[in-house]
């Protein structure tokens, strides 16, 4: 855990500066925002006229709040799918709905409205996992992983761990998920990390860096497109943002695994 908290404060220190940059830019020049002159729709959502918080709002405070709270304890003594957070997520705004005592018509419209805005994003996401779907079935990826592990022997020694996230990026783009990435990449490359003597934490950790930043530029990256959708903000927008910050990212990653190399991270 040492090295990774480390590993932390060089990415959110950049991070944090990067965005403070582009900040000051636009509000000294708006015509710079790389959604200048695009047409954002909101719908009902005005932030100049944000409505209070009232009693009223207690109670689907309470319900918000507790079902969160079950689906962390979920998370922690038992395992969260897909399933059961996207249950919880649909149980959490029909209970609000029935304790802001809100009238069952209007709740299936403002339902359909959020569908709605959702749809692109989620056909999106669908066409993508049924990509990695047929790749996984044929065993395409296993063939391509285990292309991308010979490789590494042509590197030198300080540049493996920098070269399997690189890899896992690659990877990442056919397997958006992380449970099924690890699970087809790590039965290859935790025994050729031992074989060109590279520690098993450190292979870990250049697959968490791989795995991660990546899913913040795929256009099939479901937590990605999902608030990129929400937001309103069209995906080549977001790239034209987010590239450069990525690349930074690469960079760093690529020297904490350098020095992960050299210190025998274990």
């Amino acid at each position: 855990m040492g090295y990774r908290l480390f590993c932390i404060i060089p990415f959110l220190i950049t991070t944090i500066i990067y965005i403070v940059l582009y900040g000051r830019k636009i509000k000294s020049d708006p015509a710079k925002s790389y959604i200048y002159g695009t047409k954002i729709d909101f719908n009902d959502f005005d932030d100049e006229n944000l409505p209070r918080f009232e009693k009223k709002h207690i109670p689907v405070a309470a319900v918000a709040a507790a079902c969160i709270g079950y689906m962390i304890y979920i998370a922690i003594f038992s395992e969260l799918s897909y399933a059961s957070a996207s249950s919880i997520f649909l149980y959490m705004g029909i209970l609000s709905g029935i304790a802001y005592r809100m009238p069952i018509d209007r709740m299936c419209k403002c339902f359909a409205n959020g569908v709605k805005g959702m749809a692109p994003t989620g056909m999106l996401i669908g066409f993508a996992y049924a990509i990695s779907g047929i790749l996984s079935a044929g065993s395409v990826m296993d063939t391509v992983v285990n292309a991308l592990a010979n490789a590494l022997g042509y590197f030198p020694s300080v540049l493996q761990a920098p070269a399997m996230f690189i890899m896992h990026i690659i990877i990442n783009f056919f397997v958006t998920s992380g449970s099924g990435q690890a699970a087809v990449t790590m039965p290859i490359f935790i025994p050729v990390a031992d074989l060109v003597g590279i520690s098993r934490q450190t292979a870990v950790l250049a697959f968490n860096f791989g795995d991660g930043f990546c899913n913040f530029i795929l256009p099939h990256a479901a937590a990605t497109m999902g608030f990129v959708g929400c937001a309103n903000i069209p995906f080549t927008k977001w790239l034209q943002y987010i590239y450069k910050l990525f690349l930074i990212w690469i960079v760093i990653g690529c020297l904490l695994l350098v020095g992960a190399t050299l210190i025998n991270y274990s």
